[in-house]
């Protein structure tokens, strides 16, 4: 009897880690490469992963950015007899994003003699040049209140305000789904929001002429009233409207609207080839952008000159471009231009430079180290003073695809500043966390955090703020629910005591639900203490 319940139990086992090894798959295949990764690590726990599905799962955490975690499967994976060369490339990614550059430029010079898919040069020199680099002072660099789930990024100046963009969904009958649960959602369109002086944000208004297009770049004219964006059409059925092309059309300021929207013109024609991401100086006639031609290598950028009523032929910017992209021009005031290249000298993915603009030239390109660059995609780089910035991220740790970063240096890196108004408290702000003793519910906090928040508040009374109380994983339900409440309104009334208006703040407890740290598995006394916290959200409109 006692052998047969083995067996059973066994069957029962491995039918089990089958069906987990077929959900990771389909996980895989549908590009949820975090949920695959989770079940490819716990049945390698139990049993041995099958080779291709150990290759899923490297690739899983490489494709993720979790390099640390990637790097011991990838150096199993190369020491096998006619190994895919793709995993070396990986192995030397790893490395670079984890700064182990000798390493990685080993790995980049074996993958070099075996494929040629990956062009690595840039990336060998760069190896090289990153050991010479050392970090930018700073004294805080923070992914600012209202990044989402979503892609979110920085833009230039809009007239006297700023721009940024947000990826909005659509569902399947074309009614848009700004925030919230975006399940349902059959396309994501990116659309530019105009920030007011009161942190509000408020999305430009296009016509509907073109069907689902995306709008990741507008820029202004304060001379003409006119704005230049870039429009893409990821679902068209034609290939030339699903690249990038840019449009033109006039600004209405009283319906934060765009009209007469039409495919900008050169010296009469429209450019048929991918061109967008143009950025306008303040006098109205010199426009840069981003553009891929037949003479073009990778993405390379180009101007246009505004001249007897139409803008001239596009002209290649010299001492910029590489034989990779060049993209993401932004003026920062007349005399600065900053873009992101990944053919240059850099971290790898796309690398913030500054150029100093003559008007006609870029000369001085330079280089930012980190934390302004990473190992991923860091575009949109724009100055608030000499000493502070904003740009654009997809690295790894951020809430959504793309976020939006706030640096202030700790000392100013241009000679005058830029004048661009300062950064809103809507967009510095960093959830609060707010941590408890064990079955605890008494308050300890950073001064200086909430007297900026009581101010924010007192002015902005149409604003609000949401207070979450959570607990451990020990205890029941219904307790932890009631603890994770109590502790939510102890932190509403000590901030009411210091004079939040109560009808701001919104009481809600989460009990053990959505930790900071998963404890399913067993956790350690510093873990639990890490999930007895209240967080206060700076809520969005």
């Amino acid at each position: 009897m006692k052998a047969l319940l083995l067996i059973v139990t066994v069957v029962s086992l491995s039918t089990g880690w089958s069906q987990s090894l077929q959900e990771a798959n389909r996980w895989f295949d549908n590009y949820e490469y975090a949920k695959a990764a989770e079940i490819y690590k716990q049945y390698s726990e139990n049993e041995q992963l099958p080779t291709d599905d150990f290759k899923r799962y490297a690739y899983a955490y490489y494709i993720t950015g979790e390099y640390a975690k990637c790097l011991p499967l990838v150096d199993s994976l190369v020491q096998q007899k006619n190994i895919e060369p793709v995993f070396i490339y990986i192995q030397g990614e790893c490395n670079l994003g984890l700064e182990n550059y000798d390493e990685a430029k080993a790995s980049y010079i074996k993958y070099q003699s075996l494929d040629d898919e990956y062009k690595v040069e840039n990336k060998i020199a760069s190896c090289d040049y990153l050991k010479t680099v050392a970090q930018m002072g700073y004294v805080v660099n923070k992914s600012i209140a209202t990044n989402t789930s979503k892609a979110d990024f920085t833009g230039g100046s809009f007239g006297e305000n700023k721009v940024l963009y947000k990826e909005l969904g659509l569902d399947s009958i074309g009614t848009v789904i700004e925030s919230g649960d975006m399940s349902q959602s059959e396309l994501f369109l990116v659309r530019p929001l105009v920030v007011t002086d009161d942190g509000s944000l408020n999305q430009i208004a296009f016509p509907d002429s073109i069907p689902n297009f995306s709008v990741p770049s507008i820029a202004y004219s304060n001379a003409s009233n006119k704005v230049y964006f870039t429009v893409m059409q990821p679902v068209s059925k034609v290939e030339i409207d699903a690249v990038p092309h840019i449009y033109e059309g006039e600004f209405v300021d009283s319906s934060n609207s765009v009209v007469n929207m039409k495919r900008w013109q050169f010296s009469g024609y429209e450019d048929t080839t991918a061109c967008g991401y143009a950025t306008i100086n303040s006098a109205g006639n010199k426009l840069i952008f981003s553009k891929i031609g037949s003479r073009t290598k990778g993405a390379d950028l180009y101007y246009s000159n505004w001249n007897n009523g139409k803008w001239s032929l596009p002209i290649e910017l010299e001492n910029v471009n590489s034989n990779g992209n060049e993209m993401f021009p932004l003026f920062n005031g007349d005399s600065i231009l900053s873009f992101s290249s990944d053919g240059q000298l850099g971290f790898g993915g796309l690398d913030v430079y500054l150029a100093s603009w003559d008007g006609n030239s870029a000369t001085n390109v330079t280089h930012f180290a980190s934390p302004v660059n990473s190992i991923d995609d860091d575009f949109n780089f724009v100055y608030y003073s000499a000493d502070s910035a904003r740009y654009s991220s997809n690295r790894i740790g951020g809430k959504g695809d793309d976020d939006i970063y706030f640096i202030k240096f700790k000392e100013p890196l241009i000679e005058e500043p830029v004048i661009v108004k300062p950064p809103t408290f809507t967009e510095t702000w960093v959830d609060q966390i707010i941590y408890f003793d064990f079955d605890k519910f008494n308050l300890q906090k950073d001064e200086k955090i909430i007297e900026e928040l009581i101010a924010y508040l007192k002015k902005n009374e149409n604003k609000r703020i949401s207070v979450i109380g959570h607990t451990d994983a020990r205890g029941t339900e219904k307790y932890n629910m009631e603890l994770g409440l109590k502790r939510a309104n102890r932190v509403k009334n000590e901030l009411a005591s210091l004079g939040i208006n109560k009808e701001q703040i919104d009481v809600v407890s989460k009990g053990k639900s959505d930790p900071q740290v998963d404890c399913s598995g067993g956790c350690s006394e510093q873990n639990h203490a890490k999930n007895r916290f209240v967080l206060i959200q700076l809520m969005n409109n």
